[in-house]
């Protein structure tokens, strides 16, 4: 069966978790699903715990991200990037069948990673495994990738407690 692209985009609540809620579907149906994980701290998201107790393989790149880091080398981010990246394609080689690209449209519209890189993960995933995009992104990149992809649902926040200063949520937001 042809696995398709799906990108989970916007600024609202939901995207990675919605990601996840796929990954344990697919683990559901015995399914194998490798995480490449970018710009996030690797103990720090429930997620992470939860899905290395059901044995999926999880990579983490570029976890030294503005976000969490005042100091940024930009130029070693991108370099752990375009590793994810690397990591991602040579996945492609193995019987996968569902790998989550989280938070990979964030560095493409940080320019961390380029548009070029993000095409060229679309381009060449094998017609057997079902890839999943994740993070928030611009028009223009979406308008650059519109015609590769097969879904894109645009998450969009209409109320957010981050609006009210109130911080993250352990267990909701991480």
């Amino acid at each position: 069966m042809k696995g398709l692209v799906h990108v989970y985009t916007g600024d609202g609540k939901g995207k990675t978790t919605s990601a996840i809620g796929l990954t344990i579907r697919a683990l559901g149906h015995n399914k194998k699903v490798c995480c490449v994980m970018f710009g996030k701290k690797k103990n720090l998201y429930g997620e992470y715990k939860v899905l290395k107790k059901m044995n999926v393989t999880i990579y983490n790149y570029a976890s030294q991200y503005p976000f969490f880091v005042e100091k940024v080398n930009r130029d070693k981010l991108k370099l752990e990037c375009v590793k994810g990246i690397k990591k991602i394609l040579n996945l492609y080689n193995e019987k996968i069948d569902m790998i989550v690209a989280d938070e990979i449209l964030v560095c493409v519209r940080d320019k961390f990673l380029s548009i070029k890189d993000l095409k060229e993960v679309i381009d060449k995933k094998p017609k057997g495994i079902e890839l999943i995009l994740t993070g928030r992104c611009n028009k223009k990149i979406l308008n650059q990738i519109k015609n590769k992809v097969d879904y894109i649902s645009l998450i969009k926040k209409i109320k957010h407690p981050y609006d009210s200063r109130i911080i993250a949520k352990e267990a909701v937001e991480y």
